[in-house]
């Protein structure tokens, strides 16, 4: 989640407040000391989920899942982000504005982004690069420092065999013309990532992927891990899953950290666990009915985080959407 670059973001935002600072010191001593699950502060890192609208039809995306019919084509209550910034924005040091869906698709994303960027927290978008080419002044303004783009091919022949309905020319020009704005500005951010998951039908293509996306403007090329998919929940899945580049085998963690770092608000106000509760089967409540501090120390959160720190791994009585995490296995350093 956090590279060099966005560990040194992180740790000077907490050095410069310090309310951020005390907030994650109560995160700390709650994850040390408060065994039955309690937390004293506030996880530093919110994922919140803008939209869950998009115009891509990737095949392995949750989207493309009855399983999601649930929560389809959602759009996050602006006024909701507000509440959450009001509460917790002095606190939180980072918001990731991506879960499922495109967050561009957004309609009120720049005004989502100024939002947390008024309460000094690091925000971060991730993108299928299709959005409109003026959007791109907007999102050098609107405060955002961190954006990826996904480019998973080298080729428009390659790419769309995944990214169906994409087009590869246009998000490699998109990423161009907001290298061009914020060099137009005279600004340093947004941080522009290029990012491709390596699947069986691209590998070869890396090293040319990574060298188009320098040449259009990205500050860094990352290789992602493919997510392992069952066959019968995803049809064709086994095409895509390659043998050296996916993020099986893992070892489960005995204990989760990640439940004192990050938790998530989903585009309907429900909190979630993490980003593998991809279809909101696991919410934890509603924070437009309660504080997001009552939330987190709610009986089923405290009730969570107990079970992922004590429960061993393999144990049935584990929470089955622990059971297959691999989080620690994700990204693949390309070397």
């Amino acid at each position: 989640m956090l590279d060099q670059v966005g560990l040194f973001r992180f740790i000077k935002t907490l050095l410069l407040n310090p309310e951020k600072l005390a907030n994650l010191l109560k995160v700390l001593v709650s994850f040390l000391f408060f065994k039955k699950g309690r937390i004293g502060g506030i996880p530093p890192v919110l994922f919140l989920e803008p939209t869950t609208f998009c115009q891509l039809t990737c095949p392995l995306c949750a989207l493309q899942n009855p399983r999601f019919d649930s929560r389809r084509n959602q759009h996050l209550d602006l006024n909701l982000a507000h509440k959450i910034a009001s509460e917790i924005g002095s606190k939180i040091c980072m918001v990731i504005l991506y879960n499922q869906g495109e967050p561009l698709l957004y309609p009120e994303i720049a005004s989502l982004i100024e939002i947390f960027s008024k309460k000094n927290v690091i925000i971060k978008v991730s993108t299928n690069g299709h959005h409109p080419k003026k959007m791109n002044h907007t999102l050098v303004l609107s405060g955002l420092d961190h954006i990826i783009f996904d480019v998973d091919g080298d080729t428009q022949e390659t790419y769309e065999q995944y990214r169906r309905d994409g087009n590869l020319k246009k998000v490699l020009e998109n990423m161009r013309a907001l290298s061009d704005v914020r060099r137009k500005l005279g600004k340093s951010k947004p941080f522009i990532e290029a990012r491709f998951i390596a699947m069986q039908h691209n590998l070869e293509g890396i090293e040319e992927a990574r060298r188009l996306s320098m040449e259009y403007g990205a500050d860094q090329f990352k290789v992602k891990k493919c997510m392992s998919r069952k066959e019968e929940e995803f049809a064709g899945a086994n095409n895509f899953i390659p043998t050296d580049f996916n993020r099986l085998p893992y070892e489960t963690p005995n204990s989760c950290g990640y439940l004192y770092i990050f938790f998530m608000i989903l585009s309907n106000g429900q909190t979630s666990p993490c980003c593998y509760d991809e279809y909101g089967e696991y919410t934890l409540g509603d924070i437009s009915e309660t504080t997001i501090e009552e939330n987190l120390n709610s009986k089923a959160f405290m009730s969570l985080r107990h079970n992922v720190r004590t429960v061993p791994a393999k144990d049935p009585k584990r929470l089955e959407l622990c059971q297959s995490c691999d989080l620690d296995s994700r990204i693949w350093s390309g070397k």
